[in-house]
């Protein structure tokens, strides 16, 4: 319990300073109007990923220990089902966010919040990776091996507090936003590592998501034609 109690400790303290890091360095930068738009878009891209987080979190992983417990080689195919659920549920409506998110924010806010909907466009980037890549990180950590999800969360730390003064710096907000949007790679580098190791990594489970993105930002053209 020690062993494993202290991965979940550091995974947990860097979940809140990769989380916390990119307002915390951006007030830094930019004047206070412009990161409360910032935070609108942040608060609006995450909050389908944040139930996905709580899914895989209070669902998933207790039936995934369940599994390795009785059936460990059904871990793959369950959990790609599971994959199944979440690309209808969030990945679909997420990437059909990112093609009305000028049309949201601007039925939601009158005209000093329109930026945020450029920024909620690119952000939905990075809560599309959320949502995929926190399956994985519950197969992980029910097979016990969480020093994954510490890796991935100190390289997205260091993604951040690297990333954003370098950002800034070559274009402005734009490149802080695609800074924090592509936060999910070294994430992603990790968490496949490990699910490749333990054979629990699956191509066709993972171009079946793209397909599920795909159709979303499809479905999200069609409603923009037809919303006034």
């Amino acid at each position: 319990m020690i062993r494993f109690g202290k991965w979940i400790f550091l995974s947990s303290a860097l979940t809140f300073i990769s989380v916390q890091s990119d307002r915390i360095l951006l007030g830094r930068l930019v004047e206070l109007s412009l990161l409360g738009v910032y935070s609108i878009a942040l608060m609006i891209s995450e909050a389908l990923s944040m139930l996905a987080n709580r899914v895989s979190g209070q669902v998933l992983f207790p039936a995934y220990a369940n599994i390795i417990r009785s059936h460990p080689v059904r871990l793959r195919n369950a959990s790609y089902k599971a994959r199944l659920g979440i690309d209808i549920l969030f990945v679909v409506p997420i990437a059909s966010l990112l093609v009305l998110g000028n049309w949201l924010v601007h039925v939601l806010y009158d005209d000093r919040y329109q930026e945020a909907g450029w920024m909620l466009q690119i952000l939905c980037i990075r809560a599309l990776m959320s949502c995929t890549l926190t399956n994985g990180e519950a197969c992980l950590v029910a097979l016990g091996h969480p020093q994954y999800a510490v890796g991935q969360n100190f390289l997205h730390a260091v993604w951040i507090v690297v990333g954003i003064p370098v950002g800034w710096h070559i274009g402005g907000m734009a490149g802080v936003v695609w800074v924090v949007a592509l936060s999910g790679i070294p994430k992603m580098l990790v968490l496949w590592t490990g699910l490749i190791r333990y054979e629990v990594f699956s191509i066709a489970g993972e171009l079946r998501t793209l397909l599920a993105a795909a159709f979303g930002a499809l479905l999200g053209m069609g409603l923009l034609r037809i919303l006034p």
